[in-house]
């Protein structure tokens, strides 16, 4: 069997031995970036047995800029640097390479420009000349915190900014979408009042057929399920017909969907139900509102159109 051959060396770090290079790509696929490994932890992943080898590809990729050092009390810790970042770094003046290092350790969090001082040690001038340089260069992008607005905050350009930064999918550029939230809670509270009450009886058919009871009275009265009734839509059924309806135009989890569930059980228009898990039921209030505008529950589960909040 022939030796296994080498990975291509790649343009803009110097040569590396092979074995560096093995080393390298294990740092970067075994943990998230960022990751500190320490030199224990570093020497099984090698699978070195002699010390001096290990801290020699060491020396190879920190000199390629492909590991960085960090201390942490009298401890060192090794941490990987991608091949892209690497090359990125290789162009920079040494003050503008330490803070995209900054940067970039941040990930899909961002640093704020006070941090950026603290931890680089730079007057704010020469941090303020960097930010404009590596924005000029595009290799970091500003971007808007929604518990912070006024702070400035930037993170590479290549990453999209975590949860906690954006505020999710109720956010747009840092400001609360409440038309969007409320077009989704109308959808919400349509669908799941179609499957709370029994449809309109069939004046053809006299025969109640679906156990629920109107009591006794006329077809205007309210028409309610008998009391062993559990059909009611869970969160997950809720989340299949958001998704397939194609009403909202990112993706929803489960907790988005329970999240505008729970708003609107705060706002009195739906209430839980235990019905062997956890489902949701329209109140009378929304039913009647539903009846009163003469919309069929079944077509409102077969076709979402955009309702008025109410």
């Amino acid at each position: 069997m022939s030796p296994q051959q080498p990975q291509q060396q790649q343009p803009g770090v110097p040569q590396l031995s092979a074995r560096a290079q093995e080393l390298h790509t294990q740092m970067v696929t075994e943990h998230t970036p960022g990751y500190l490994y320490a030199q224990a932890e570093l020497q099984e992943l090698a699978r070195a047995k002699d010390l001096r080898m290990l801290l020699q590809w060491v020396q190879e990729l920190t000199n390629a800029h492909l590991v960085k050092l960090a201390q942490q009390g009298t401890t060192v810790y090794f941490s990987a640097v991608t091949l892209a970042d690497a090359r990125i770094i290789k162009t920079l003046a040494p003050d503008e390479a330490l803070v995209y290092n900054q940067i970039v350790e941040a990930g899909r969090n961002g640093i704020w420009t006070k941090t950026l001082h603290a931890r680089t040690n730079l007057h704010h001038n020469v941090v303020a000349r960097c930010l404009r340089q590596l924005e000029a260069l595009r290799h970091i992008k500003p971007v808007k915190a929604v518990t912070h607005p006024t702070r400035k905050i930037y993170m590479v350009a290549g990453l999209e900014p975590s949860l906690a930064l954006s505020g999710g999918p109720w956010f747009t550029d840092a400001e609360i979408d409440t038309e969007f939230i409320e077009s989704l809670t109308n959808v919400i509270c349509r669908f799941v009042d179609a499957r709370s009450y029994p449809p309109p009886p069939d004046n053809n058919n006299s025969n109640n057929t679906n156990g629920s009871t109107n009591g006794g009275g006329s077809d205007s009265e309210l028409r309610v399920y008998s009391a062993g009734y559990r059909d009611f839509p869970t969160v997950p059924a809720i989340a299949d017909f958001v998704k397939t309806s194609g009403v909202a135009n990112v993706d929803l989890s489960l907790a988005d969907i329970k999240t505008l569930c729970e708003v609107c059980v705060y706002d009195g228009r739906l209430e839980k139900i235990d019905n062997g898990g956890f489902g949701y039921k329209a109140t009378v209030k929304t039913h009647l509102h539903s009846t009163s505008t003469a919309v069929e529950s079944a077509a409102i589960a077969a076709d979402v159109v955009d309702f008025e909040y109410w």
